[in-house]
């Protein structure tokens, strides 16, 4: 199945319907590239928190001071194309689509189109992120990290915790940090999020990974205490087929509970790989949930990182690749699903999900 023949058809080629419950503007995966590493407990001061401990100055371990030029990754998508032509996927236009996303006052925005310049937070990052693995320059670096800053307030909370993770994750990529300490920020959201008798809904975990990827870029360590209760609100999340999720496992939950459970020092790599196995489909790639027949490019990118940290290989790597392939618009950028309209962050998770099976591939 081609890009042009999937266009031209739309959902009913591949048979794909929209996606649980999952709102695509959400999103907690974990890039460790770019700075953006594990934690490392042996340097830095510490001052205390009641659950968690802070390590003063470090930034997390491999923080790069700022101005610091971010490490470069072998993402198999260059300018010339090469490796992408038998997809079908246009990496010139791709990086043309993020860049005339790009507003006025250095943010941006997916709905440029629509005579609307509001530049948001999850929409800058996915620019920025994109452009990392296409490894193309920002536009306007100057203004994008000034926008992005003044997100912020004056006592270094957020309007919310999407525009806190978006905003942190953007300027680390792009070598930089907030102007305020965001740490009591995130304290105050962890201690929120893993209060006793807190009632649970579809945006739990969603939620649990961006603070514990917050933490885990800022050197914030969890106390045993903490990591105990993280690890039970995750066992009450597991469904019975061994995936997680709210109100059921699905495959971008159970991604989301792997990075949590990694983040505190424990390992679900075995229930994760399991359940991920059991949503491959040999014309889909990757299903949201066992023998549901409903995808997306998020669901193709949760289930190839689920594999990459198992050490395993995806057994329908075609199928994920055609798959994203139909998801690239005429605009250059991608979509959700085959016809749907062109996002940036639809787009970051296409080319995620193409560097991760090149990544899974050996380069």
């Amino acid at each position: 199945l081609s890009y042009h023949t999937a266009m031209r058809v739309g959902h009913a080629a591949i048979g794909v319907g929209p996606v649980s419950p999952l709102h695509p503007q959400n999103r907690g995966a974990r890039q460790n590239r770019g700075g953006l590493t594990r934690r490392n407990r042996s340097h830095g001061d510490v001052c205390e928190n009641r659950l968690w401990r802070i390590v003063v100055g470090s930034g997390g371990c491999g923080a790069r001071a700022a101005g610091e030029a971010a490490p470069r990754t072998i993402c198999g998508m260059r300018r010339s194309n090469a490796g992408t032509r038998a997809m079908h996927i246009d990496i010139q236009a791709c990086m043309r689509y993020i860049a005339s996303r790009q507003d006025p006052d250095g943010g941006f925005c997916f709905y440029r189109d629509f005579g609307v310049d509001e530049s948001n937070a999850p929409d800058t990052l996915a620019a920025v992120a994109g452009l990392d693995l296409l490894e193309e320059p920002v536009p306007r670096r100057p203004d994008v990290v000034a926008w992005l800053r003044g997100q912020q307030r004056d006592k270094g909370d957020f309007a919310t915790l999407t525009i806190a993770w978006a905003c942190v994750k953007a300027l680390r990529l792009l070598g930089t940090e907030p102007e305020h300490d965001v740490r009591p920020y995130v304290l105050g959201w962890a201690q929120r999020l893993l209060r006793p008798g807190k009632a649970y809904g579809a945006g739990t975990l969603r939620a649990l990974v961006r603070v514990t990827d917050l933490a885990d870029i800022l050197g914030i360590v969890p106390e045993r205490e903490v990591s105990e209760a993280g690890l039970r609100l995750l066992k009450e999340l597991q469904g019975p087929e061994g995936g997680y999720g709210v109100p059921g496992a699905n495959l971008v939950d159970t991604w989301h509970a792997l990075q949590v459970a990694g983040r505190l020092d424990s390992d679900l790599k075995t229930e994760a790989l399991d359940y991920a196995r059991c949503c491959e489909h040999p014309a889909y790639g990757f299903n949201i949930a066992p023998r549901a027949v409903t995808t997306a490019v998020e669901v193709q990118v949760a289930g190839l990182e689920i594999l990459a940290r198992c050490g395993a290989s995806p057994r329908y790597a075609g199928a994920t690749r055609r798959f994203v392939a139909a998801c690239q618009t005429p605009h250059g950028g991608f979509a959700r699903v085959p016809g749907a309209l062109t996002r940036l962050e639809d787009t970051w998770l296409g080319l995620r999900a193409l560097d991760c099976l090149s990544r899974l591939a050996g380069g």
